[in-house]
């Protein structure tokens, strides 16, 4: 889990926006849910779990974190548009099964709250937790961003000098 907070991220227009921002500033690995802290609570709850964890808990069950969605960002370099990832997916949704090139971010519509059966399998040269080129099935589910991002620019990355290739 990542957990985010802060006026800059909470204030965001989009929720894909504040998750963006996220994965440029930290470039995290693996596989992880991101959850924001739109109300600037975690820091009472933080106080509060001493002397009362129960509350807590029910305040953090009650949904006062908003859920984004998933992400699956491999560690690892490749060429630009050679394939970094098999992936297959399939819900209520949507049924995608295909590749993920290296360099792109690719957003799989996943409704919030909504399940999907995920099946990961990198090329030899990318890593998502599991050792290089090894997989992985899971059942994730959709958040507020759009649903399952899957960001194949590897890590760490580095960002373009020209402008419009930045964008």
């Amino acid at each position: 889990l990542l957990l985010a907070r802060g006026s800059t991220l909470a204030n965001a227009p989009r929720p894909g926006q504040t998750m963006l921002m996220l994965l440029d500033a930290l470039q995290p690995t693996g596989i992880f849910s991101i959850a924001l802290d739109r109300y600037g609570v975690l820091p009472a709850l933080g106080v509060l779990a001493t002397h009362q964890p129960l509350v807590v808990i029910q305040t953090l069950e009650a949904g006062v974190l908003s859920d984004l969605g998933w992400v699956i960002a491999p560690t690892g370099r490749g060429q630009l548009g050679k394939k970094a990832l098999d992936v297959t997916i399939e819900s209520d949704q949507i049924r995608f099964e295909g590749e993920i090139e290296y360099g792109k971010i690719e957003i799989f519509p996943i409704a919030p709250g909504k399940a999907a059966r995920v099946t990961v399998k990198p090329t030899s040269r990318f890593d998502i937790g599991f050792g290089a080129g090894q997989g992985k099935k899971m059942t994730l589910t959709g958040g507020l961003a759009g649903g399952l991002v899957i960001d194949a620019r590897g890590r760490p990355f580095t960002r373009p000098r020209d402008v419009a290739d930045r964008r």
